[in-house]
Formats: C-alpha cells, structure tokens, sequence
C-alpha cells in the first residue's frame, strides 16, 4: 500500500480522528511504570508488565512497544506503543502513547518544534480486519489499513492525533481510500487531500486546533 507524504507530529491513542485522546483510566503501562529515576528502572518496570521493544531512541527520548502477560496462558496483548521522555532531572516519564492493539507498525519518531515548544511526532500504521456493511448490502470482510500521526507535547500520555491515510479493501478491491498529508498553519493542524472516496470510515478532520501555545495537552 502506498501511503501520501508523512507530515504529521506526536504519540497517544484512540481514534485517529483530529483530537486529543483521554481514557476513563490510565492504561497499565502508564499506571505502573508513570515515573522512574532511571532508564535501567523503566526496562524493569516494562518487564514485569510482560516484554517490550525499544522501536526509536533519540537524544532524551525513546519508543517502545509493550505486550502484557494475559491471564490463563492466552497471548500475550499488545499493549501499544509509548513514549518516554528524559527530564531535567534526568528521571524518566510518559509523555506519549498510542495503543489501538491492531498491528501497529510505527513507521517514524522524530522531536518537532511548533509553538517554540519541542514536542515529539509519532507515525503509527494499523491493520484492522472486520465485518462491514456498505450500502445496506449484506456484511463482508474488510482490511482496513490507517496511517495515524501524533502529536505529543510530552508533560503527560495524552496526545493530539489525525489520520492522513487510509484505505478499506475486500478480495483486492479498494472500496473506500483517503491519502492526505498535514502541516501547521498558525497553531493549527492542517490535513489535506481528497476525501471524495473517503466516506466515513476514512474520513479524517480537515482542521482543528494543537494547543501547544497553551500547553495543555
């Protein structure tokens, strides 16, 4: 699948729908392993959740991907990625995540500067097999491919986060497809491209604001 130019900042999780994604409760990873003095800490926090990967490092801050032990010996689940950020005091907090649990794949990690605020940039795509009806037809098997970018301002898990790709297949036809791009436009997240195939599962929001000169995502 070929994805539109990726132009997009920082990490959470939910619905890549141009908002910023809070859960009723923190996720496990973010409760058990919030804040800790050191790097060495952080890998043995992750480990007693289950096993992790490190996807990205970067100059204070690193990516990783967590899967959680399950009860009974069933697989283990994919618990999403996370961003860790390094503080002035040299300890180590969440400052990002995304956690969709369907085949995440991150495809880049970079720190961005918008706002006069370094924040970090996450772009994450997934994979999502599942009944669909269309039209009123009778339900068929779809694959549902997304590209999500995040934003991440870093001070705690939440983050802004949009779709700039997307495509909906069955039996190797594209039933529905949006490949955009996004850019900042006076604190603002711009996406463009051409949404008249989109429909609504590939919908994405044209505009809406970062809120990284308050700072309070």
């Amino acid at each position: 699948m070929r994805w539109a130019a990726l132009v997009i900042v920082l990490a959470a999780a939910s619905r890549a729908d141009g908002r910023v994604v809070m859960r009723p409760r923190d996720p496990p990873v973010v409760q058990a392993c919030r804040t800790r003095p050191s790097w060495t800490e952080v890998e043995r926090c992750l480990d007693k959740l289950g096993t992790f990967t490190l996807e990205r490092s970067l100059d204070r801050a690193r990516l990783v991907h967590v899967w959680i032990d399950s009860p009974d010996g069933e697989p283990k689940q994919d618990a999403g990625v996370y961003v860790f950020i390094q503080q002035k005091d040299s300890t180590w907090r969440v400052g990002g995540m995304f956690a969709e649990g369907m085949n995440d794949t991150v495809i880049s990690f970079a720190a961005v500067t918008i706002e006069r605020h370094v924040g970090y940039r996450l772009d994450v795509g997934t994979l999502e097999r599942t009944p669909f009806t269309l039209d009123g037809a009778p339900p068929i098997q779809v694959v549902i491919r997304r590209l999500t970018s995040l934003y991440c301002y870093g001070n705690n898990h939440h983050c802004v986060q949009v779709m700039t790709g997307c495509e909906m297949m069955s039996r190797g036809k594209t039933l529905l497809a949006f490949h955009g791009s996004a850019r900042i436009e006076r604190g603002d997240i711009v996406v463009d491209g051409d949404t008249s195939r989109a429909g609504s599962v590939c919908a994405s929001t044209p505009r809406f604001s970062l809120g990284w000169a308050e700072g309070d995502n």
